[in-house]
């Protein structure tokens, strides 16, 4: 009795900070997809020709956020904005960026712009 009575003593506790733990690993995570979509945004801007033209996706269903572990985030998503011509297209970007020592770094970047060549939709007529 007493060895159960102990065994449950050490165990419950146990288990309870184990799975605060994990609840708080969720929510942080949670917490950096978003700051992570925020982000790849800013870097996406900063390779436009006319920034200021920006509109991205005003939520993350539009956008796919992948957690790759050890504070990795990969960034699938679209950016409207002018070309060089004042025309609205739509691009899609794809980023990887790092949560460090409270700031995020850049791994990699790739815009993909959508040309004459591969049909491109303006804006206007996308639903």
């Amino acid at each position: 009795m007493k060895k159960n009575l102990l065994t449950a003593i050490v165990l419950v506790p146990t288990l309870f900070v184990s799975c605060c733990k994990e609840v708080q690993e969720e929510t942080r995570v949670e917490d950096m997809r978003l700051q992570a979509f925020i982000v790849s945004q800013n870097f996406c801007s900063n390779r436009l020709n006319a920034p200021s033209t920006a509109d991205f996706p005003m939520d993350t269903s539009y956008s796919k956020i992948q957690y790759l572990g050890d504070s990795v985030f990969v960034i699938n998503s679209y950016v409207d904005s002018q070309n060089s011509f004042g025309a609205m297209l739509r691009a899609n970007y794809d980023c990887r960026l790092k949560f460090v020592v409270e700031e995020w770094q850049l791994l990699n970047f790739e815009l993909i712009e959508n040309s004459i060549d591969k049909n491109v939709v303006p804006v206007t007529n996308m639903r």
